[in-house]
């Protein structure tokens, strides 16, 4: 469904996931659900999405928790105080409806999804 018919408590940014890191025309998408008690589905369209979508989703028991969740399992720092990796979780087709539990954030990678203004080449210098 559109954010924008969804809810004042459901967020939602997309831009063009780093060139460095990703193919011309992945899309990474932050959405963050405010709600105390709605859970949120959210269905991507206007893009190629028959390819993968990582998926971090971050949460916590309440909002005065001190330990966090990525994709369900808490992270936990390493004695010497570094963090565990941050893996994704895999989704596949990435047309798959995501699901926002209250008070949770997540960001989601679209590989292959073939945005024209993310696939664009710019350079820096004199015109």
């Amino acid at each position: 469904r559109k954010l924008a018919q969804a809810s004042a408590y459901l967020r939602g940014y997309a831009h063009c996931t780093d060139t460095e890191r990703a193919n011309g025309g992945d899309v990474s998408l932050m959405l963050i659900n405010l709600s105390n008690n709605t859970r949120f589905p959210v269905e991507l369209a206007g893009l190629r999405l028959d390819g993968v979508r990582e998926d971090y989703v971050m949460s916590s028991e309440s909002l005065a928790s001190d330990k966090v969740a990525l994709n369900g399992a808490f992270l936990i720092s390493q004695p010497d105080g570094t963090l565990p990796a941050m893996k994704p979780k895999f989704t596949a087709p990435a047309s798959t409806p995501i699901m926002l539990e209250p008070h949770s954030y997540s960001f989601h990678v679209i590989r292959g999804s073939g945005a024209s203004a993310c696939s664009m080449v710019f350079t820096t210098g004199t015109v």
